[in-house]
C-alpha cells in the first residue's frame, strides 16, 4: 500500500489551504456508541516532513478495527513520538447535560486546543 499525500490526489486537494498554514489536524471519537462512560476525541497533526517522505508505517495507519492489535500498538508508539497528539474526554454528566452530538463536538475541540 502506497501513502497518498494532499498533492498526489484531488480528492484530498482541500486540505492544500490548511496545510500551508500549519492548522491541518485530525480529529476522531470514540464512545458515541457506547451505553456508558465518556466520550473521548483525540486529536493529530502530522508534521509536513513526515508526509513528504513517508515512511512505510504510515501507510498502515487507516482504520483501527481493521489492524491486529498488536500492529494496533506499533503503530499507536510510532504515532505518538513522531506526530503531534492530543487526547481529550467529556464526562458522562457533560454528556447528560449537552447532549451527546454536543459532548463530541466538545471532545473533538478540547483536543485540538
Amino acid at each position: 500500500m502506497r501513502f497518498v499525500t494532499p498533492t498526489d490526489s484531488p480528492l484530498l486537494a482541500f486540505d492544500a489551504p490548511y496545510r500551508a498554514t500549519g492548522l491541518l489536524i485530525g480529529v476522531d471519537e470514540v464512545g458515541r456508541g457506547s451505553w456508558v462512560g465518556p466520550v473521548v476525541a483525540a486529536a493529530v497533526h502530522l508534521p509536513d516532513n513526515l508526509l513528504q517522505s513517508a515512511p512505510d508505517w504510515l501507510a498502515q495507519l487507516n482504520d483501527s478495527k481493521a489492524v491486529k492489535p498488536a500492529l494496533r500498538v506499533q503503530l499507536a508508539e510510532l504515532l505518538l513520538s513522531n506526530a503531534l497528539t492530543a487526547i481529550a474526554e467529556v464526562s458522562v454528566e457533560e454528556i447528560e447535560r449537552l447532549n451527546l452530538h454536543h459532548a463530541s463536538l466538545l471532545a473533538a475541540r478540547r483536543a485540538v486546543d
